[in-house]
């Protein structure tokens, strides 16, 4: 639960976190997934030590919860293949992180992913359980998208089949999630790949 005390607490360890981190350009150098390959929405985006790791977090804005999202600058044509690591590093495991895919968002809170394309399909089709996924143990992810389905692999283990034929066949990938309003959630992420064309 969010409560100030214990927020604050590990908002200092976040702090120390983003001011450990590298600037946004030190993984550039032999990093073909540097910082500038990608859009910022809403947070910041900063390059974490070592090759290809980053720190994004939300925008702390007054509203009704604090938000943070990129998107990879490449369009990509399904079908195709996507891979990343990540976690959350602040205490909202009950929040949602998301995969922004062609046609719509692959959700993850612990233990249960859902498929996002309109708030009443959500409200018909809920989530899934996903037995041992914690937002903050580090878990890979892999995600292949069709032009008739969503295919999810945790950790090497096939977790859904989504039948899902999106509008279009073209677009860009990202990555977002939520936290408490006013205050700066982070998640980090690393090893992200993605692969257009893969059958």
């Amino acid at each position: 639960s969010y409560n100030r005390s214990t927020f604050h607490m590990r908002g200092l360890c976040i702090s120390m976190l983003v001011v450990l981190a590298a600037p946004a350009g030190a993984a550039a150098v032999g990093c073909r997934d540097d910082a500038a390959s990608w859009l910022v929405g809403r947070g910041e985006l900063l390059a974490d030590r070592g090759c290809g790791g980053f720190l994004l977090t939300t925008d702390a804005e007054d509203h009704a919860e604090s938000l943070g999202d990129v998107r990879w600058k490449e369009p990509i044509t399904l079908p195709y293949e996507l891979e990343l690591r990540w976690q959350r590093l602040d205490p909202g495991g009950g929040r949602t992180m998301w995969l922004t895919l062609i046609g719509g968002d692959l959700l993850f809170k612990d233990g249960a992913v859902g498929w996002y394309v309109d708030p009443a399909q959500l409200r018909r089709d809920g989530y899934r359980r996903i037995p041992g996924l914690s937002s903050h143990d580090v878990h890979r992810f892999a995600i292949r998208q069709t032009a008739e389905l969503v295919e999810l692999r945790i950790d090497g283990k096939l977790a859904a089949r989504i039948p899902f034929r999106p509008g279009r066949r073209r677009g860009r990938v990202g990555i977002g999630f939520n936290g408490a309003r006013g205050y700066r959630a982070l998640v980090r992420f690393s090893d992200f790949v993605v692969r257009s064309g893969a059958q």
